[in-house]
């Protein structure tokens, strides 16, 4: 009777250990509530998937190599927008399209996340007497202290650019992604041990920029292109100067701004003329024409390559770009 109460037991005990692992090992495969997130451009859509764990699906509106200044959305677009958990933007006034479709947005069950409501927000700066798009169709852009007052100008919307400005952005974002998972009762470990992760790396290359600049014999930068780092520029104290503007729709210098800027190239001896990425790079060609200084690409990341894009760029692979072009151009 012994013998069989303990054969007993021990089945009991193995059945009881069997449905116990097979119930931990359901528990260890059940998948979170999938989050659907769409951004607008690529630095959002990048710190989400650095983020994110499987279970986040990530949609960038704007297509590689489309310029954010001249996008028109697809219904597609609209309905991603719509049918979203998290819609993240940035809402300067490339974002105008925006207004009738966030209007039609369900807050219950859509997060709407503007970014100019957190990040550190500076104005487009043209030069004093500088000539109007209508009355020229060009902006000589020259800046040096950083003290210009204006009316009617326009939030620059390149926050990213910045990198304390990008780590306000990083945290936003995680937050929200956060929020979700806590709203499902899920686990969101990950998304705080991969925030913490990329603070770290945003802070190296925050170091390094700094320890660029400051071994640097000038702290001027010359743009033959329309300028998009009002933010890194403020940032890391250095002055610049530009064909266009950050938003101007102009695409022709006219004979002043190539004069002003070819004398600024002579006068100031700078080592290499910046263009943007995805830019014709015809004033920057044509500048180093007429001067024989070589030309660079500075990349903003208002949008990306397809080639970038495909080969899995990342704000932090591109900025450690430009970290070099900095070290070249200063």
């Amino acid at each position: 009777m012994k013998k069989i109460l303990f054969i007993l037991t021990i089945l009991i005990l193995l059945i009881a250990g069997y449905v116990f692992a097979n119930h931990n090992l359901k528990e260890e495969e059940k998948e979170l509530t999938k989050i659907k997130v769409v951004t607008t451009i690529f630095p959002y859509y990048d710190f989400t998937r650095q983020l994110s764990d499987d279970n986040v699906e990530i949609t960038m509106l704007i297509k590689p190599g489309v310029d954010m200044h001249n996008y028109d959305p697809t219904a597609e677009d609209i309905i991603n927008i719509l049918s979203s958990d998290i819609f993240i933007y940035t809402g300067g006034h490339s974002d105008v399209w925006l207004e009738d479709i966030i209007d039609e947005i369900d807050p219950s069950k859509t997060k709407i996340i503007k970014l100019f409501d957190y990040a550190n927000i500076l104005e487009e700066e043209e030069i004093e007497g500088a000539t109007s798009d209508e009355e020229e169709h060009h902006h000589d852009y020259d800046h040096d202290h950083h003290d210009h007052d204006h009316d009617d100008v326009e939030d620059d919307e390149h926050i990213w650019t910045s990198i304390p400005n990008a780590k306000i952005i990083l945290g936003v974002i995680k937050d929200a992604l956060i929020e979700y998972r806590i709203s499902f009762e899920e686990d969101y470990s990950l998304i705080e041990d991969n925030y913490n992760e990329y603070v770290v790396l945003m802070d190296e290359l925050d170091q390094e920029i700094r320890e660029v600049v400051a071994s640097s014999e000038t702290r001027y930068l010359l743009f033959g292109d329309r300028f998009a780092f009002r933010y890194f520029t403020d940032e890391y104290n250095l002055s610049y100067s530009a064909a266009f503007t950050g938003c101007s729709t102009v695409t022709e210098p006219s004979l002043r701004t190539m004069t002003f800027l070819t004398k600024k190239i002579k006068a100031s001896g700078v080592p290499a003329i910046l263009h943007l990425e995805g830019s014709s790079k015809k004033v920057a060609e044509s500048l180093s024409s007429e001067t024989k200084v070589p030309i660079l690409e500075f990349n903003s990341m208002q949008n990306i390559t397809k080639n970038d894009f495909e080969n899995n760029e990342t704000y932090i692979t591109i900025m450690k770009r430009n970290i070099e072009v900095l070290r070249s151009a200063l």
